[in-house]
């Protein structure tokens, strides 16, 4: 029996609503996209359509790069995702840098 796996533009706006309000780069959308075989390219792609399509999907330039992030319109105006951003972007960049140190592991264990 096949599983229906959920396409790539339905697991990035999963992850986006699961950090609701929170600015997220596109790398990061990228690498985890690769992480699971699809190209980085076609995760950003879904994310300019999700950003155009959706109207729960920010987008903005920051720099040289762009970040996401999941908007709720029917519970806040979006400069009060901020405060709760800030909170939540922390523990994301602890997670994140326990899943990197963990795949170095990984890695290193495949050359011992």
């Amino acid at each position: 029996m096949n599983k229906v796996m959920p396409s790539l533009k339905l697991k990035i706006f999963d992850y986006l609503k699961a950090r609701e309000g929170v600015w997220v780069n596109g790398k990061v959308i990228e690498d985890r996209a690769s992480a699971i075989g699809k190209k980085a390219s076609n995760a950003s792609r879904r994310c300019r359509e999700l950003s155009k399509e959706s109207g729960y999907i920010q987008r903005r330039i920051n720099g040289k790069s762009v970040e996401y992030r999941y908007v709720n319109p029917n519970l806040a105006k979006p400069e009060a995702y901020e405060l709760v951003g800030q909170e939540v972007r922390e523990s994301w960049e602890n997670e994140t840098e326990k899943q990197e140190t963990k795949q170095i592991v990984e890695t290193l264990k495949l050359f011992n």
